[in-house]
């Protein structure tokens, strides 16, 4: 049975720590992994995914980092090593000429590929070279083990801000929201609207109104109140859990009972047709 031309990738802890240093915003993102991403986020083969996204901002000025995988600690700078034409990106020794002549001697070994620079302009030639050319399957470009490339990994905060890492699954939860309703009980709903106003002030929007009318909320706001005895006491407890103020407790716990005052009563035409 023949293999499948792009199996399934490796588990990118086979190429090392997935670490640049210890504590929050330390983690790395194997390039390859990121290129993935990228073909999937923007439905393009890996080889356009490379050169339009991939490679550009690694040519700017202040690029980021890029990072070698290591396998038992954080990941090391690229530093500047340097990058040939081969597929491994190291230089390699190929058979040469006869020593000895015709009848004698054995090959000598010579120095295989040219040298493609070093550091980042070193790699991104390489990678420009190799990732974004369409001869090889995506299995054998981004994840052969004697590839130096292989190993390469930038932060996960600069794979997120420069190259938006891990918003495809962001999109994905827009494309197919869910609703949070209804909300089981009191708590719920203080975690719902605390949440709720820290998505606000994320999106720059501090003061945005969060709507009381969506789903049961009135309904576990006036039975919470009504719990705690229903008097002003009530709703300074309850603005302290949700985070508001006793206030705004009360002006919500009011336009509830206005809309219910509001319901239309049966007309005398229907009540008499009945």
């Amino acid at each position: 049975m023949t293999e499948p031309r792009n199996p399934a990738p490796p588990d990118d802890s086979a190429y090392g720590v997935l670490r640049i240093k210890a504590g929050p915003g330390g983690g790395a993102v194997r390039l390859a992994t990121l290129v993935r991403d990228l073909m999937e986020r923007h439905q393009m083969a890996r080889a356009e995914a490379v050169l339009s996204h991939l490679l550009p901002p690694l040519h700017e000025p202040n690029a980021p980092a890029l990072y070698l995988l290591q396998p038992g600690g954080n990941a090391l700078p690229l530093g500047d090593r340097e990058w040939f034409t081969t597929g491994s990106g190291n230089q390699e020794q190929g058979r040469g000429v006869r020593s000895g002549g015709i009848a004698g001697g054995g090959f000598t070994r010579a120095p295989v590929g040219q040298s493609l620079g070093r550091g980042l302009v070193g790699a991104v030639a390489w990678l420009g070279r190799e990732w974004g050319g369409a001869a090889y399957t995506d299995a054998v470009s981004l994840d052969s083990l004697q590839a130096v490339a292989a190993y390469l990994a930038v932060s996960e905060l600069d794979a997120a801000e420069v190259w938006g890492w891990g918003s495809a699954a962001a999109h994905a939860d827009d494309a197919a929201p869910v609703s949070p309703f209804p909300l089981a009980d009191f708590e719920a709903l203080v975690t719902y609207r605390k949440a709720q106003k820290a998505a606000n002030v994320a999106a720059g929007k501090p003061h945005k109104t969060i709507p009381w009318t969506d789903g049961n909320q009135l309904d576990l706001l006036r039975g919470e109140y009504a719990r705690l005895g229903g008097h002003p006491g009530a709703a300074v407890s309850i603005a302290k859990d949700l985070g508001t103020t006793r206030q705004a407790v009360l002006a919500a716990l009011e336009k509830e009972r206005k809309r219910k005052a509001s319901s239309p009563l049966p007309s005398l035409a229907t009540s008499r047709a009945a």
